[in-house]
């Protein structure tokens, strides 16, 4: 979600978020550490995962299903987005970072075009993994929603999460003390 964020940010030139532009990259920065976590846990608890046909309807019927979900190209995927994701959002973090030297994200040769094609890559694998990881542990189901579904979610969730950071890190004290106000928790002072 942090990357989302950076590379949203940059797509649409955005420069409000300059503040707290912290606290995304180092949602971002977890993800290679994450995804070898849940590359662990899908590792372990492959036998909950894969298509195993068990004499329920045509077994030509469900043919894809049984090649999609095989549990070597199912893993194969998996590390795949994490290779992906961890790529794409380390290659972001550091054109964000960056912008310390005086030019905005968006500014950066080539920025926009890294965002760009990360939200692109982001977009479809994300939805795929969705797939993968949660609605294939009951294979019987479907839903040409899902991705959607849980893209809108992670959205949902990653930008509360930078909220919520970032108040907690506006306490007197703390990093963004000072720097996280009013203005960016609910917009321009004086404005409608």
């Amino acid at each position: 979600g942090g990357t989302v964020f950076i590379a949203l940010s940059c797509v649409c030139g955005a420069g409000w978020h300059g503040a707290f532009r912290r606290v995304p990259e180092a949602m971002a920065a977890t993800v290679p550490i994450a995804g070898v976590a849940i590359l662990t846990i899908l590792l372990v608890r492959m036998q909950m995962y894969g298509w195993h046909h068990h004499g329920h309807g045509d077994a030509g019927t469900f043919w894809f299903k049984e090649l999609w979900l095989t549990p070597a190209f199912w893993f194969l995927r998996s590390v795949a987005y994490v290779l992906l994701w961890s790529v794409l959002g380390i290659a972001l973090v550091k054109r964000s970072r960056q912008h310390d030297m005086g030019s905005s994200p968006s500014s950066l040769p080539g920025s926009v075009r890294l965002s760009a094609l990360f939200l692109a890559v982001y977009a479809v694998t994300f939805s795929l993994a969705s797939v993968d990881w949660i609605m294939a542990l009951e294979p019987m189901w479907f839903s040409t929603m899902w991705g959607v579904y849980n893209f809108a979610g992670m959205i949902s969730s990653s930008l509360a999460v930078v909220v919520i950071l970032c108040i907690l890190l506006s306490a007197p004290g703390r990093a963004l003390n000072g720097i996280f106000n009013d203005e960016q928790r609910i917009g321009h002072a004086g404005s409608p």
